[in-house]
């Protein structure tokens, strides 16, 4: 992974990402931004600083998971950016509900429902708690 000015990320943090990048087969990069942002586009997980210094172990585990899942599931970047453009948002719906799952699967629940929590992801009760009822 590429480490930039991380001056409050421990040495822990570096070999949990690193192991991270092993464990999903992606390329890991730190952004050097305090604003909170997860993000995958091809074969690469973008984590900023400010993501890092929110999520514990276990979060931060879900939250490549699920973008590890977006990068081995999601369709082509046309497609997608043509999707979020039409009313087909339910594919979109459906491809997050799938990657959260993937992430409970992996990382547990508790991990996934805690990160979307901490993060303030907008509907993340509604995420929760289908996650919950579909594991």
């Amino acid at each position: 992974f590429n480490a930039s000015r991380l001056e409050n990320t421990s040495l822990g943090q570096f070999d949990a990402l690193a192991d991270l990048e092993d464990e999903f087969d992606v390329r890991i990069v730190v952004l050097d931004t305090q604003r909170v942002r997860a993000l995958a586009y091809r074969g690469t997980v973008y984590l900023s600083v400010g993501l890092l210094e929110q999520l514990d172990d276990d979060q931060l585990r879900a939250v490549v998971a699920h973008e590890a899942y977006h990068l081995r599931t999601s369709p082509s970047r046309p497609l997608s950016a043509l999707l979020s453009l039409t009313s087909l948002t339910f594919l979109r719906y459906n491809d997050e509900h799938s990657a959260d799952a993937y992430a409970a699967h992996v990382a547990g629940v508790d991990a996934i429902v805690g990160a979307l929590d901490r993060l303030n992801i907008e509907g993340r009760e509604d995420r929760a708690e289908r996650l919950r009822q579909a594991l």
